[in-house]
């Protein structure tokens, strides 16, 4: 299962990753909105498109599965830094919530497996410490992020109004 799982996985993280390609291209040619609007139709006129973002939502079930067959560490590096340029081409899209989810994901299975056996340490103080110090300027980043994805001027944003645009954008974005 392990096996075959990690099989499928590399097999959908290529299509995935063009899925994501595809998608940040269409935003750069139309806009961030149409996607919204227009991309479903897009997808449905093209049915090559259409099977490329269906092989897709494969990919997080093979790696969950690979994942729940507990590979050790050093099996564990390959596909997870894939996952993570997935993640970051992600970002392309404009939405950010799957970058964030993934990245959660990821750090929830960290901390399940580096409980589960004291002798082997999935993750150090260290990185938990450098992970949490990091969390306002991901903050900023993604206030950043967004006004650059819907082409307001970010250039009186300071670091403290990122951190607070942020917060506030978390509550409302449920009104868009």
């Amino acid at each position: 299962l392990q096996k075959t799982s990690l099989y499928i996985y590399y097999l959908t993280w290529v299509f995935a990753v063009a899925s994501k390609v595809i998608t940040a291209k269409y935003i750069s040619d139309n806009s961030y909105w149409a996607y919204y609007t227009d991309y479903s139709e897009y997808l449905a006129g093209n049915m090559l498109l259409y099977v490329i973002s269906k092989i897709e939502v494969m990919m997080p079930a093979a790696l969950s599965i690979y994942l729940a067959c507990m590979p050790s560490k050093k099996q564990f590096r390959i596909p997870c830094c894939l996952y993570m340029i997935y993640l970051v081409v992600s970002l392309g899209s404009g939405q950010r919530s799957i970058f964030m989810l993934g990245i959660l994901f990821l750090a929830v299975y960290l901390l399940l497996r580096n409980g589960m056996n004291p002798e082997e340490m999935w993750v150090k103080k260290s990185y938990i410490i450098i992970c949490i110090m990091s969390v306002p300027f991901l903050a900023v980043f993604f206030s950043w992020y967004s006004m650059w994805r819907t082409g307001e001027a970010s250039s009186g944003m300071t670091f403290f109004s990122g951190i607070e645009d942020f917060l506030y954008n978390q509550g409302v974005s449920v009104n868009i």
